[in-house]
Protein backbone atom coordinates (compact mmCIF):
# COMPACT_ATOMS: atom_id res chain seq x y z
CA UNK A 1 0.00 0.00 0.00
CA UNK A 2 2.77 2.66 0.73
CA UNK A 3 4.25 2.13 -2.52
CA UNK A 4 0.91 2.86 -4.29
CA UNK A 5 0.56 6.19 -2.17
CA UNK A 6 4.45 6.90 -2.44
CA UNK A 7 4.24 6.64 -6.30
CA UNK A 8 1.25 8.97 -6.50
CA UNK A 9 3.08 11.29 -4.16
CA UNK A 10 5.87 11.46 -6.33
CA UNK A 11 3.98 11.99 -9.39
CA UNK A 12 1.48 14.53 -8.22
CA UNK A 13 3.81 16.36 -6.40
CA UNK A 14 6.43 16.00 -9.15
CA UNK A 15 9.34 14.93 -6.65
CA UNK A 16 12.92 14.09 -7.93
CA UNK A 17 13.28 11.29 -5.17
CA UNK A 18 17.14 12.04 -5.67
CA UNK A 19 16.84 15.73 -4.17
CA UNK A 20 17.41 15.88 -0.93
CA UNK A 21 14.48 18.19 0.03
CA UNK A 22 12.13 15.76 -2.43
CA UNK A 23 13.77 12.78 -0.42
CA UNK A 24 12.85 14.76 3.04
CA UNK A 25 9.18 14.87 2.10
CA UNK A 26 8.71 11.55 1.23
CA UNK A 27 10.30 10.62 4.33
CA UNK A 28 8.15 12.26 6.42
CA UNK A 29 4.82 11.21 4.91
CA UNK A 30 6.18 7.76 5.23
CA UNK A 31 6.58 8.18 8.89
CA UNK A 32 2.30 9.38 8.84
CA UNK A 33 1.33 6.44 6.86
CA UNK A 34 3.13 4.23 8.79
CA UNK A 35 3.18 5.70 12.31
CA UNK A 36 0.68 8.41 12.77
CA UNK A 37 -2.67 7.34 11.39
CA UNK A 38 -1.77 7.64 7.44
CA UNK A 39 -0.69 9.68 4.73
CA UNK A 40 -2.59 13.06 3.29
CA UNK A 41 -3.17 12.93 -0.71
CA UNK A 42 -2.52 15.80 -2.41
CA UNK A 43 -5.14 18.41 -2.07
CA UNK A 44 -5.85 18.82 -5.91
CA UNK A 45 -5.19 14.59 -6.27
CA UNK A 46 -7.97 12.70 -8.67
CA UNK A 47 -7.99 9.44 -8.81
CA UNK A 48 -8.03 7.99 -12.35
CA UNK A 49 -10.59 6.36 -14.31
CA UNK A 50 -10.36 2.30 -14.90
Amino acid sequence: MWLEHQTMLINENRLNPVAPRDRSFLEQEMEKFFFTGGSDKPPDYKPEAG
